[in-house]
């Protein structure tokens, strides 16, 4: 059953009720005809809309949205008890873009969706003149003026709209379908064809000149990952997961959570074993479940704060590489070898249908394929690093 509040009906008290299923009237009654009549507002988890109990039934009078508050629905109630406005007529609903975009954001967020507030701040770039408009009237003659406005500015334009984009079409299939079913998307097709840029990749040798310098570098957190990018061939965002928890278990293997949601073994030598645990033992951890690459031990660095030491440690010494290819370096080092570097990168997970669901990869013929082939690189590595190990 819907329970029924008075409170004191503003837009701004209004607003910031939450989205629990209640029946909310206003303490201040209105007369028209020459009686008192009280403004009613039913929330349910989608929309928060204005009614009245009038001739014995409720009437609805509008969703509440940027356009249409406690005066406006109060007015159409007014009018619709003497008679101007007939209840029967629909009131055309204004879905206003901007409303729709912090709808589909909160969503997002409900889901556990990562960097949604980056999302908002992207959103926010999107002229007024678009975001204060019903999502139905927005043209693409606007998303074109706007794109004019952004490439004369000389800013990335592919960037700034895939936001916007993103937000329509996920209107289209659920916010407003019936709406938009026939409307074809404005943000959409209007992106810049970008040449595609190539990087360049670390020799075996620069491998080694990058270990050296990240070595002398004073930030242990990201001396112990670029190492362990050059040992592993691991991702950022995989070693960013490591916990305590994992290194304390780790006798010859180290589990970790790989990108597409597999758990990937990784064989550690005992020189790299030892350089790994070291590393941990330095540091005082919150919890065992604590990640080791943090500053607060809760949270996991940030990658953008990573890549910053990265240029700072390598950028002065003429070493332009992104970090990012340390794990190209050692694909293409091993394409001459007798291993295949999939075994070690993680790509055997996911290379095809045979690879994802037929192959028993914890057999003990498969691990000892990821053994032999971690072992070639690992000691390869050492062999030449002896001296600058730890």
């Amino acid at each position: 059953m819907i329970q029924s509040n008075r409170i004191e009906f503003t837009n701004s008290k209004l607003n910031m009720l939450s989205n629990a299923k209640k029946l909310y009237t206003n303490k201040e009654a209105f007369r028209a005809n020459g009686k008192s009549y009280r403004l009613k507002l039913r929330v349910s988890e989608n929309a928060k809309t204005f009614c009245l109990w009038y001739d014995n039934r409720r009437i609805t009078l509008g969703q509440m949205s940027k356009d249409f508050g406690v005066y406006e629905a109060t007015t159409e109630a007014i009018q619709i008890i003497g008679g101007v406005v007939t209840s029967s007529a629909p009131r055309a609903k204004q879905q206003i873009f901007a409303d729709l975009a912090e709808r589909v954001f909160q969503a997002k967020e409900k889901r556990g969706n990562k960097y949604v507030d980056v999302e908002r701040r992207k959103f926010n770039l999107v002229p007024d003149s678009i975001k204060d408009q019903p999502i139905d009237k927005i043209t693409r003659e606007q998303v074109i003026e706007w794109k004019e406005q952004v490439i004369a500015e000389d800013k990335s334009w592919n960037t700034k709209v895939e936001v916007p984009n993103n937000v329509w079409n996920v209107c289209a299939n659920q916010y407003c379908f019936s709406l938009l079913e026939n409307r074809n998307n404005p943000f959409g097709n209007v992106k810049e064809k970008e040449s595609y840029k190539s990087h360049a990749v670390p020799s075996f040798a620069q491998l080694k000149e990058i270990w050296k310098l990240v070595s002398s570098y004073d930030h242990p957190l990201l001396r112990m990952m670029v190492k362990l990018k050059i040992l592993t061939g691991m991702h950022t965002s995989e070693i960013l997961r490591i916990k305590l928890s994992d290194v304390i278990a780790c006798d010859d293997w180290l589990e970790i959570e790989h990108k597409i949601g597999l758990k990937h073994k990784i064989y550690l030598t005992a020189p790299v074993r030892d350089l790994l645990k070291n590393f941990v033992s330095e540091y005082d951890f919150v919890m065992p479940d604590s990640p080791i690459f943090s500053y607060d031990g809760i949270n996991p660095l940030c990658e953008k704060a990573l890549n910053k030491h990265w240029l700072r440690a390598t950028k002065p010494f003429g070493v332009n590489f992104r970090m990012d290819r340390i794990r190209h370096a050692l694909i293409t080092e091993m394409i001459e070898c007798p291993y295949r570097s999939e075994y070690i990168t993680g790509h055997c997970y996911k290379k095809d249908i045979q690879a994802k669901h037929y192959t028993d990869w914890n057999s003990e013929k498969m691990l000892n394929v990821f053994r032999e082939t971690n072992e070639y690189w690992q000691r390869k590595l050492y062999s030449v690093l002896i001296n600058q190990w730890f």
